[in-house]
């Protein structure tokens, strides 16, 4: 039920509050706080975070959206032809050769002068209307997230900055990247387990086996960043950077950086911004709410 992954979610971010990395900064505001904390990849918080204040943030949506009508216009078919009419060049070129042409001949002086009048109802004409212009959407990329966190040493150099500053990267780096020998060593026994699996004498745990041997290495996990009472999950850290020169002493840094960038797993619908305004509690009572108010449908 889903009121009761919300009570799990809530538990395991109230406990992770008591654990978050962190610099001491006295009585600053919460809300102007960031914390990213591991997660899975609906978004629960499964792990100890880090917390800092932002230095500057910023919240970035691309849209998509083509003009797809754009190039069905005169315009576009015969650029010259168009160009010729709309300017009257053609209007005029027409009546220069009536003159030339009819040789006194009514008939042709006839002809040639109406086409030439109806030619000139062209210029300062545009085969260009709204459609062309009309834009469709064609989709949005992730939410982009840009920020610099801060970090300093109240009493201690070591947990108040190198830890959390430790941590931020270790939630960016694959988990585990194995040896380039490592499916070279096991092709063989991946070979044997493969013959089994198609015979059909291949257990759940070789299955395993043969998976992990193919893709040996684990990738990044999620990550959730809440700030100003809103958490936006699961998220993927792009890019992580941090000046190598900062104030320091004997036991570590004493005052830190760091850039991060960090995109949404997925790209976000307008349900997905009203969720993030609720904290795990808040998922709680809404869906506790909505689990008492079925009973009595």
């Amino acid at each position: 039920m889903s009121w009761i992954n919300s009570l799990v979610s809530a538990g395991i971010e109230v406990l992770s509050k008591q654990f978050t990395l962190t610099s001491n900064w006295g009585g600053l505001n919460s809300q102007l706080i960031c914390t990213i904390a591991p997660c899975d990849k609906n978004g629960a918080v499964i792990g100890a975070g880090v917390s800092a204040p932002f230095l500057d943030a910023n919240l970035q949506q691309q849209m998509n959206w083509s003009s797809p009508f754009e190039n069905i216009t005169p315009e576009s078919q015969s650029p010259t032809l168009a160009a010729a009419l709309q300017s009257g060049m053609i209007a005029q070129t027409v009546e220069s050769l009536s003159a030339a042409a009819s040789g006194g001949d009514e008939a042709k002086s006839g002809f040639m002068s109406k086409l030439s009048e109806f030619l000139q109802q062209g210029e300062g004409r545009t085969g260009i209307t709204k459609l062309n212009s009309t834009q469709v959407f064609t989709g949005n990329e992730p939410l982009k997230f840009d920020g610099t966190l801060a970090f300093r040493a109240y009493a201690d150099p070591l947990s108040e900055v190198t830890q959390p500053i430790t941590a931020l990267w270790k939630m960016a780096m694959p988990k585990s990247l194995a040896d380039g020998d490592t499916i070279a060593n096991n092709a063989v026994n991946v070979a044997q387990m493969a013959t089994g699996w198609v015979t059909g004498n291949t257990s759940s745990s070789d299955i395993n086996t043969i998976v992990k041997a193919i893709f040996p290495s684990e990738a990044p996990g999620y990550v959730a960043l809440q700030y100003r009472g809103k958490t936006y999950a699961p998220m993927v850290i792009e890019s992580i950077s941090q000046p190598l020169v900062n104030p320091t002493s004997a036991l570590g840094d004493v005052y830190a950086t760091v850039q991060i960038s960090l995109g949404t797993h997925r790209s976000w619908d307008a349900k997905d911004i009203e969720n993030s305004g609720q904290s795990a509690l808040g998922r709680l009572v809404s869906d506790t709410v909505s689990a008492v108010s079925s009973l009595f449908k």
